[in-house]
């Protein structure tokens, strides 16, 4: 019997390691297509190979905070594989977790543009891509702290609570030509 997510593309950004090495392992038993994403290439590389997917897995380095690698990493799967179906943004960082005063402008910075901005310009990019296929999913991972308070979390908190309310809203933009969005909530608690 096929499995409905045999021969799909799909990109994992944070695919070297965790939750996303973990998805890209099990989409490639289900047949899918993937590539993994994430910064450093030699982790990259050793994923890679811990996935042994052959000609159906590759590995593209890209800093999620770039415009310029995430352009690449689209145009790359699309050169590659012919399209994409589905993008899963599983990359993130804690950042700096400290009191909000005690934080830098670059602290802060860095926690949102990893955690929210990357998100969004992936997502961009993403759907430029579907979009003209009239179909694509987007699956965005988030964290138990969207929905929870603690101290000292404060800008990492806003970031993934953000990224939330964004899927939603992008949820009901991709609608209108074909297009899913959703988000996950890692339950790993502080």
């Amino acid at each position: 019997m096929k499995h409905y997510i045999d021969g799909k593309v799909v990109v994992i950004t944070g695919g070297s390691s965790g939750f996303g090495k973990a998805a890209a392992g099990m989409l490639l038993e289900c047949g899918a297509k993937v590539v993994i994403a994430a910064r450093r290439e030699s982790i990259l590389q050793e994923a890679l190979g811990d996935l042994d997917g052959g000609e159906n897995c590759i590995a593209i380095s890209a800093d999620a905070t770039s415009s310029d690698d995430w352009n690449r990493l689209i145009n790359e799967t699309v050169s590659t594989f012919g399209r994409i179906d589905v993008l899963v943004n599983c990359h993130g960082h804690g950042g700096t977790i400290a009191p909000l005063d005690t934080q830098s402008d670059d602290d802060i910075r860095n926690t949102l543009d990893i955690n929210l901005t990357g998100v969004l310009l992936g997502c961009r990019e993403a759907i430029r891509a579907m979009k003209p296929n009239g179909r694509g999913h987007i699956i965005n991972v988030s964290s138990a702290c969207a929905d929870h308070a603690w101290a000292n979390w404060s800008v990492y908190t806003a970031a993934k609570a953000g990224l939330v309310t964004f899927t939603r809203c992008l949820h009901l933009e991709m609608a209108e030509w074909g297009g899913k969005a959703a988000y996950y909530k890692n339950i790993a608690i502080p």
